[in-house]
């Protein structure tokens, strides 16, 4: 009796596992792995980015600051391609400088609370520089015929010469400069949010074609600035 018992018993159970794998499902080619969950893919985002800009420098051997705003595409939120352009905020009559071009930028942990970038920009500008003979040519004046003093006629114009101003080796001297400019810098960004960043940079303003100025509009740079937008 016991023996018929068991034998009931075995075959019930037999009989319910049998049915219970009849109804599992049958894995398809499409299923994830077991102990592995569904594939998720992001959109990386993109988007327009603005972004003012103060930068502290020296021009004409002296502290100065420069204001101004770049911006541009920002795709992947790594790379932005973009302009930018820039003015000295205590222009004089002599004492200016403005400038712009291409900006570009690259972004290295941008998703996280700290990051990396590099920024350069290059492009041309204009500026107005006021300095004494002694201080620009270190020489003696009579070396430089091709600068003309005072208000009196030139050579062959005939008639008589007024009276010129004298001139010394502190007499100031005005020049304004079309110049080409690269500046690279490097950066520490400070992401507040996804669309949202402060960006703290240092580097070199390189100029060429001022003459005898460039050595007086080149000059390191530090720089703070806000970015707003580049996608969600």
């Amino acid at each position: 009796m016991k023996t018929h018992a068991m034998l009931l018993t075995l075959a019930l159970f037999v009989g319910v596992a049998a049915s219970a794998r009849a109804q599992a499902p049958t894995p398809t080619s499409s299923d994830p792995p077991a102990g592995q969950g569904p594939l998720i893919v992001e959109r990386i985002p993109s988007g327009w980015v603005v972004s003012p800009d103060v930068t502290i420098t020296e021009v004409n051997k002296q502290a100065a600051t420069l204001v101004g705003a770049y911006g541009g595409w920002l795709s992947d939120r790594t790379w932005l391609l973009g302009a930018g352009g820039y003015w000295l905020a205590n222009n004089t009559h002599d004492f200016s400088m403005a400038y712009g071009g291409i900006v570009t930028q690259y972004l290295v942990r941008s998703d996280r609370r700290i990051g990396f970038g590099v920024k350069g920009l290059v492009g041309g500008g204009d500026a107005t520089i006021s300095a004494s003979y002694r201080d620009v040519y270190g020489m003696p004046i009579d070396t430089r015929p091709d600068i003309v003093f005072g208000h009196g006629h030139r050579p062959g114009h005939g008639g008589p010469r007024p009276p010129s101003t004298p001139i010394t080796p502190d007499t100031k001297l005005a020049f304004n400069e079309a110049f080409f400019i690269a500046e690279p810098q490097a950066q520490l960004l400070w992401n507040l949010s996804p669309r949202v960043r402060v960006t703290f940079g240092a580097g070199y303003r390189i100029t060429a074609g001022a003459d005898d100025v460039n050595d007086r509009i080149r000059g390191p740079i530090g720089s703070i600035s806000v970015e707003f937008g580049g996608g969600h």
